[in-house]
């Protein structure tokens, strides 16, 4: 008994020691923080003017506002109420120290409702534009052409216009703070571009001359290239274009692998076009840093206003003392530049082995074993560091669907050239082998394998996609 109540003595006194470690180390690190570094500084000033929603951003907002109602005007007015809402949200947590997911969710119900209601002027919304069922079948290993010569592929004009004035309206910005943000309605942009693309294919199927094959592949020539312009600069459009650029590559690729013999000017038109893929790298690596600025919002709310874990009030004040916003964001902009580097580099990426990886690789002094724990506690800002570390790596997976879709862009451009020489047989096979660096694999910079029994091309995966395969996929040529 003697001996129990002086283990207890000693563990409590431990934890008094500890605790007292810990408050003693916080509220100095509390006082005395980290300043931003020249590194942030930068990459936020170079930022900044994504940060804000442009006309186009509103416009992209609207795309299924009323008939009658200005895209833009709705959009803006979709996101006074959102930033309303969200300013609420942020209030709420302040007082309450705890995220009520079911309050959040049903804020979110009123806004779209009360959104739908102000600023449709009393309009219903335009519906989703409906899905061709051929569209569905635009995937490797389907006999594309088969599908897309069947039924009428058209979509009402008022789709395609909205949709084409925001792929031409230029820079779109988009709202930081994540409570207030309003999420666009692909669908209409998914739905237009199936139906471009299928459309592009039944006037190429029906060609009967050269002069016809180049008069239908205008419509749809400018249209990779505005799509990898859509890309530059916001995360979630850069994902969607990505999407809709591989549905477009799969289709032409289709089409062309299908004739004897192209001629040599349209070919050179479709490789021009093709070839603007190239830049989808770059475009990726400026969304990428361009998410400071979502990190920097958020931030500045939660410092204020808490996680939202508990409305402990012990829990909070230790969630203050343990988090450094501006050590947060420096850490956060190595890990963005270094990924945004990484991003034009088809080498594997490991977030680990970045600046940011390798501190928050060390959070907690791993080397200490069991004693790890105690360590991470006595740490400066460890909540910021865990937070930069965990945010990361998901990155990966963005830059390898991007060169996913370079990949498939050197196989259609490897199909291009094809059939301006008019290959066959053996011959498809030597020039496989022999292809120029812009027409192999990517990543390897191995020619692709090409199967001379089947007349099929073999591309390998990096990424799982729902539309190209989980490991790799198979084209004709």
């Amino acid at each position: 008994m003697r001996l129990l109540k002086k283990l207890l003595i000693w563990f409590a006194s431990g934890l008094a020691v500890l605790v007292s470690a810990f408050v003693a180390l916080h509220t100095y690190y509390y006082f005395t923080p980290v300043q931003l570094s020249d590194e942030a500084k930068q990459l936020l000033a170079e930022t900044a003017p994504m940060a804000q929603l442009t006309d186009n951003g509103y416009r992209l907002i609207g795309l299924l506002a009323p008939e009658g109602v200005d895209p833009v005007a709705y959009g803006r007015c979709s996101h006074a109420i959102a930033k309303k809402y969200g300013e609420a949200y942020w209030r709420e947590l302040e007082k309450t120290r705890e995220d009520d997911i079911g309050r959040s969710a049903e804020d979110f119900r009123r806004r779209s409702d009360e959104a739908q209601q102000t600023c449709s002027q009393g309009k219903p919304l335009l519906p989703a534009p409906p899905r061709s069922k051929s569209a569905d079948r635009i995937r490797p290993g389907v006999d594309f052409a088969r599908f897309a010569s069947a039924g009428d592929h058209t979509i009402a004009a008022v789709y395609v216009d909205r949709w084409t004035a925001v792929l031409e309206g230029g820079v779109r910005g988009t709202e930081p703070d994540i409570a207030m943000t309003v999420v666009p309605d692909y669908t209409t942009a998914l739905s237009v571009e199936r139906a471009r693309l299928l459309t592009f294919a039944q006037n190429w199927l029906r060609a009967k001359s050269v002069e016809e094959y180049a008069k239908s592949f205008e419509a749809f020539e400018s249209v990779i290239p505005k799509l990898t312009q859509f890309a530059d600069g916001v995360m979630l459009d850069t994902m969607v274009a990505n999407s809709i650029i591989s549905q477009h590559l799969l289709g032409l690729q289709a089409l062309v692998a299908r004739e004897p013999k192209l001629d040599s000017t349209l070919a050179e038109r479709m490789q021009r076009s093709v070839s603007s893929v190239e830049t989808l790298p770059r475009s990726l690596g400026k969304a990428i840093v361009a998410e400071v600025q979502i990190s920097k919002s958020f931030f500045e709310r939660v410092s204020t206003a808490g996680f939202g874990i508990t409305p402990n009030p012990l829990v909070n004040a230790m969630e203050r003392l343990a988090f450094d916003r501006s050590d947060t964001l420096n850490l956060g902009a190595m890990a963005l530049r270094d990924t945004q580097k990484a991003a034009l580099s088809t080498q594997p990426f490991n977030f680990h082995e970045t600046r940011a990886g390798l501190v928050f690789k060390n959070v907690g002094c791993p080397w200490l074993g069991e004693l790890a724990l105690v360590c991470a506690a006595l740490e400066r800002n460890v909540v910021g560091r865990i937070l930069a570390g965990t945010s990361s790596p998901q990155y990966a997976e963005y830059i390898n669907r991007t060169h996913d879709v370079r990949n498939l862009a050197a196989a259609t451009r490897l199909t291009i050239e094809a059939r301006q020489r008019g290959l066959t047989g053996e011959a498809v096979s030597i020039f496989v082998t022999n292809a120029p660096p812009s027409m192999r694999d990517v990543f390897s910079g191995n020619p692709f394998s090409y199967d001379a029994q089947t007349g099929k091309l073999t591309v390998e995966l990096k990424a799982k996609s729902t539309l190209l395969g989980e490991k790799s996929y198979a084209l004709s040529l």
